[in-house]
């Protein structure tokens, strides 16, 4: 059944991007992963420890259509795996990304992404660097459904404003016979920022309605959260670059029943861009959230550390990691109780490319979610070790034909602006002649002024030689950057 429909929205998304252009250019890629490994997990008493053997097979499908102003990518995912202790499991996933640039001076990105699933094989088949640290509100046995929709678009107003907007809707699911759990989100954003060579500076501000209907021992929640505050973005070299944002969030219950939570947050971010794909980031925050799997509110403060970067040029070794802390307490705005928590997650993986279409992998993951008070919390507690190895081949190089250099792409995961000013670490869009007028940018010198695609010049400032000045004659047609944060709650983490 799932196969039909997934054949039948590829072929609709193709029809209808293939009917607005005849100079499209196709391409279909297949991929298939073969991965197995051991899972060991504890629980507080009366709990056993698990110790699980598994083996599991990822075959994907991506069909993308490309012009020299945007670009359309169809796929379907298959995951199947044999366990011994856990129950076998099968889970299939959809994707629809697009990219467009409709001006000069306008981009516009969508996405749309919908899964079912269980939490076990969730965590198997997500990428290392997309594992989100998060709360987990059942047991890595249950069966659930996740979905997401969303867009963000671009515009530059003038050579040195630069507006941002994005919306997103997600879904969530957990199936039975766990613990009925159904969550809706919605999120709307906007941004303003004033540019200058390195620098972007502006106001940024989102509001979101989230509704959770859960069954015991769950409580329902309908909430809208709103935040906002100024951010500083600065492009310290070409390789590297900075994020700050704060300001102060407030959440409300949507009926006016509940206590209302006003509270400050704050954001940084430091990230080494090699190309995009290929780099590491740290990041910290504080401040009230959603959940990024279910959308329930969490008053958190986290930090992470994130890479794909080569070990090895000539060996073709790669290494990917993320490594993540959350301090949380689930709010409960009716007043009975919130519930505190500690959750970390390890995931660190060595990758062997011997080919473009061949890799060699093995991956270490550990995740630990700690209740404050594990007898009556309505979450799980628990430790997880897991450790597996595996071999993907593809027909193409995927990697590089989607744009995203040597990094690893996941099946659908959402296109993003990047977080340099420059808009070096975002995946370009190709120029009329075929080449990647993103990298043409990212080799200018690096005093250019915020990557804009305004024609303008400018003098030489003081001290400046007129030799190192950037050509600032042409027009350039990559991406812009506008808000760089984390994804909208739901989006959830994406398949590889």
């Amino acid at each position: 059944m799932y196969r039909p429909c997934a054949i039948a929205i590829c072929g609709a998304a193709l029809a209808t991007t293939l009917s607005s252009t005849a100079a499209a250019e196709v391409t279909l890629v297949e991929r298939v992963r073969v991965q197995g490994g051991f899972i060991a997990e504890q629980r507080p008493a009366p709990f056993e420890r698990i110790n699980n053997w598994h083996l599991g097979i990822l075959p994907d499908i991506v069909l993308t259509s490309r012009t020299a102003r945007s670009e359309v990518s169809v796929g379907y995912e298959f995951s199947g795996a044999l366990h011994t202790v856990y129950p076998s499991q099968i889970a299939h996933s959809l994707f629809l990304n697009g990219r467009f640039e409709l001006s000069p001076q306008t981009t516009l990105l969508t996405n749309a992404f919908v899964t079912k699933t269980t939490m076990t094989n969730l965590l198997l088949t997500t990428p290392t660097t997309q594992s989100p640290t998060a709360l987990l509100p059942t047991g890595t046995g249950t069966d659930l459904v996740m979905s997401t929709v969303g867009q963000a678009l671009s515009h530059e107003l003038s050579p040195f404003v630069r507006v941002g907007q994005r919306a997103s809707a997600t879904f969530f699911t957990a199936l039975e016979p766990a613990p009925p759990i159904d969550s809706f989100g919605g999120q709307f954003g906007a941004s303003l920022e004033r540019v200058w060579e390195r620098d972007a500076f502006g106001p940024e501000a989102s509001v979101g309605y989230s509704i959770v209907r859960a069954a015991p021992p769950f409580r329902n929640q309908d909430f809208v959260l709103a935040d906002g505050g100024p951010r500083w973005r600065r492009d310290w070299s070409r390789t590297i670059s900075t994020t700050v944002a704060g300001g102060a969030a407030g959440l409300v219950s949507a009926n006016g029943s509940s206590d209302t939570v006003v509270a400050p947050f704050a954001r940084a971010s430091f990230l080494y861009n090699i190309e995009p794909g290929l780099g590491w980031s740290v990041t910290a925050s504080t401040g009230v959230t959603p959940n990024p799997l279910t959308g329930q509110a969490i008053q958190a403060h986290q930090g992470a550390f994130q890479a794909f970067t080569p070990i090895s040029e000539p060996a073709r070794l790669y290494g990917a990691a993320t490594i993540g802390y959350l301090r949380g307490t689930l709010v409960d705005l009716s007043g009975r109780g919130d519930q505190s928590f500690h959750s970390a997650n390890a995931n660190v993986e060595l990758i062997w490319r011997p080919t473009e279409r061949i890799e060699v992998f093995g991956r270490y993951t550990f995740l630990a979610q700690i209740m404050d008070d594990m007898r009556s919390s309505t979450l799980p507690s628990f430790l997880r070790d897991s450790i597996f190895v595996g071999v993907g081949l593809s027909s193409h190089p995927r990697d590089l034909v989607d744009g995203r250099g040597r990094g690893r792409a996941g099946i659908g995961e959402a296109a993003e602006f990047g977080q340099r000013v420059d808009r070096g670490d975002a995946p370009g869009v190709r120029d009329e002649d075929g080449t990647d007028a993103l990298q043409e940018g990212r080799e200018r010198p690096p005093a250019g002024v915020g990557g804009t695609r305004w024609n303008r010049t400018s003098p030489a400032g003081p001290g400046d030689d007129e030799d190192e000045q950037p050509d600032r004659l042409a027009p350039r047609p990559s991406v812009p950057s506008p808000p760089s944060e984390p994804r909208a709650p739901g989006n959830g983490p994406r398949r590889r």
